[in-house]
């Protein structure tokens, strides 16, 4: 239990009882009690959704295979170009690297495991 209080006057010579300018505070076995109701905010976050198992591996594997997908067109000595769509403009690039950070997937799980190969690349 913690209390906070500010004192205007120096602490050293006190003309007044320390708690007595305090609105709410009541004496109670010889304990200074706060009967104020006071608001506590609270911080509230949205649900997460948790996810094991088959499932989890199956969204994982397809959200590596979509970013493999991608980049894979570019490799080799026949690698071709891809288009990608930034904030109204397109580019044409022929650079893995630079496709892999550009994929966003809209499944949550499918996204993380692109983002894995992305970190890992």
């Amino acid at each position: 239990m913690s209390f906070s209080f500010s004192i205007s006057k120096p602490l050293a010579f006190p003309q007044q009882p320390l708690f007595s300018s305090l609105g709410g505070n009541k004496r109670e076995s010889g304990i200074w009690r706060n009967h104020q109701v006071v608001k506590k905010l609270v911080v509230r976050a949205g649900p997460k959704k948790i996810s094991f198992g088959k499932d989890c591996r199956e969204a994982l594997q397809a959200g590596i295979d979509k970013l493999a997908d991608a980049v894979s067109i570019t490799l080799g000595p026949k690698g071709r170009n891809v288009v990608l769509s930034d904030s109204k403009t397109l580019k044409v690039v022929n650079d893995g690297v630079t496709i892999a950070r550009a994929i966003e997937l809209p499944d949550s799980m499918e996204n993380i495991g692109a983002i894995l190969i992305q970190e890992i690349a």
